[in-house]
């Protein structure tokens, strides 16, 4: 049986050296023990000629984003069930100590089962309760305003935001 899969390239020569010597190793650290329904399967990593190949499962429907954009609002029964596979994923990620610290919806996928997983995971830290993280990470527009202002914060709390 043949599976399709999506692969992010990421060109190690085109990157910052804090991207290539921090973010990237800890995305793929964090990623590969990651294991939960609701967030995106990472199968392998490669990397050859200055390339990194992280093949991933494929979102047929695309980002929820750009779903959401082309097909207005959804319903109210739909609006839970996605709600409730988020909490899951989140709650799965606290409970092992990581921070997503990206929750977009450019960042939750939409598969063709319409079940929703979360993706991305270059701005992952591990962290504990009470830990303060002092990094800018994310999107302006999803940013908790104690980000926002460059004031420390509390990542889990930041992502409840």
């Amino acid at each position: 049986m043949m599976h399709h899969v999506a692969i992010k390239i990421i060109d190690t020569r085109k990157v910052t050296q804090e991207y290539k010597c921090k973010f990237l190793p800890r995305e793929i650290h964090t990623w590969k023990h990651l294991r939960h329904p609701n967030l995106v399967a990472l199968f392998a990593v490669f990397e050859e000629a200055g390339k990194v190949y992280l093949p991933m499962e494929l979102a047929e429907k695309g980002d929820l984003l750009t779903f959401v954009q082309q097909n207005g609002a959804q319903s109210e029964s739909t609006a839970q069930r996605w709600m409730k596979q988020l909490i899951s994923a989140i709650y799965y990620m606290h409970m092992h100590s990581i921070a997503h610290r990206d929750l977009k919806l450019e960042n939750i996928l939409l598969f063709a089962d319409n079940s929703i997983k979360i993706a991305d995971f270059g701005f992952c830290r591990e962290a504990r309760n009470g830990d303060l993280s002092r990094t800018f990470c994310g999107s302006k527009s999803y940013s908790a305003p104690e980000i926002l202002l460059g004031q420390e914060y509390l990542p889990f709390k930041a992502d409840i935001w």
